[in-house]
């Protein structure tokens, strides 16, 4: 699970300001993300429901959440200061946000897309979290797609978790791959891209849920 520390560390951040400039410097990942999975789930059905994990001040969940095919979409964040921040700047939506042990927390009922960006990496271990994502957060036919930073292709990451302190898992994409697989994830996919007004080089991960 995201330990202690990695939790003490996103409050902090939420406390001294730091969650909307880090939500707005992962803004170009997040939003080709979305719309990136908008589109694939509307060849589809005309209407989904979604989670974003690690919401930190509710960027992406208020972002579907504007779409009028997005049902509902609710975030699930370990900080209490990030998921206070979020309620407070999506007035009227309180109740999308959560406050919960993303590795042990089950959704009520499960969805069509599970988000996530900038998170996986701090999951210890990620195999049992990917093996419940698929089991009991997305509905069959569902999407789950992330975005990772900290990974061996993106340079500028090699120092990060020597800078935070903290334990942060750094696998490349195939290692990615395997683990959706290997978590029975179907039509996996993994691409590096770097998007503009961006220093770092995303990877991204899909998989379906048949």
């Amino acid at each position: 699970m995201i330990d202690s520390d990695a939790g003490e560390l996103f409050d902090e951040w939420a406390k001294s300001g730091r969650g909307e400039p880090m939500a707005e410097g992962h803004a170009p990942a997040v939003e080709y993300m979305l719309q990136h999975a908008h589109r694939l789930l509307l060849n589809e059905k005309s209407r989904y429901r979604s989670i974003d994990v690690g919401c930190g001040t509710g960027w992406a969940v208020r972002w579907l959440n504007s779409k009028i095919e997005c049902e509902q979409s609710i975030g699930i964040d370990v900080s209490p200061s990030m998921i206070e921040r979020a309620k407070g700047l999506d007035v009227g939506r309180e109740d999308a946000y959560v406050c919960a042990n993303i590795q042990k927390w089950i959704p009520t009922s499960p969805v069509d897309l599970i988000t996530s960006m900038e998170v996986l990496y701090y999951l210890n271990p990620i195999d049992s979290f990917l093996n419940t994502v698929r089991e009991s957060w997305l509905l069959s036919g569902g999407l789950f797609i992330a975005g990772l930073d900290h990974h061996q292709d993106n340079p500028r990451s090699e120092s990060w978790s020597a800078d935070l302190n903290l334990e942060m898992d750094r696998s490349n994409d195939n290692i990615w791959r395997n683990r959706l697989i290997d978590a029975g994830f179907s039509d996996v996919e993994t691409w590096l891209k770097k998007l503009e007004g961006r220093k770092d080089v995303t990877l991204f991960i899909q998989a379906r849920k048949l």
